[in-house]
């Protein structure tokens, strides 16, 4: 990940997401040399819980899942249930309501394949 990283930067690239990095050790690796900001998706992952060490290493957004995006579906997904009249409390949660109209193995398998998530 690190010499992709570097490749990024080099390229051009305004800022960098991160996801699949696993504690600080490699962080470090893949943030050495880089000048751009990074945007790290952690999941709650608790070795990654040093703001001040994150703030070090260039990190300057961290997000810990997608819980947020989850609601505004929910959301999204209850007023129109409910502007055609249909009845909103289906009895599905957010991340429920995501996987019925999603393909989730698809996106875990190529989680896994492309961004080295272990989840």
């Amino acid at each position: 990940m690190a010499l992709r990283t570097r490749a990024y930067q080099d390229a051009g690239a305004d800022a960098i997401c991160l996801v699949g990095v696993r504690d600080f050790a490699h962080l470090e690796a893949i943030a050495e040399g880089l000048r751009v900001p990074l945007m790290l998706v952690t999941y709650g992952n608790p070795d990654l819980r040093d703001d001040g060490r994150l703030a070090e290493l260039g990190v300057r957004i961290v997000v810990d899942g997608h819980a947020a995006y989850f609601a505004a579906i929910k959301a999204t997904y209850d007023s129109l249930r409910e502007q055609r009249g249909i009845a909103v409390d289906n009895g599905l949660s957010a991340s429920q309501l995501v996987s019925k109209y999603t393909s989730p193995d698809d996106y875990i398998a190529w989680a896994r394949e492309y961004m080295n998530v272990k989840e």
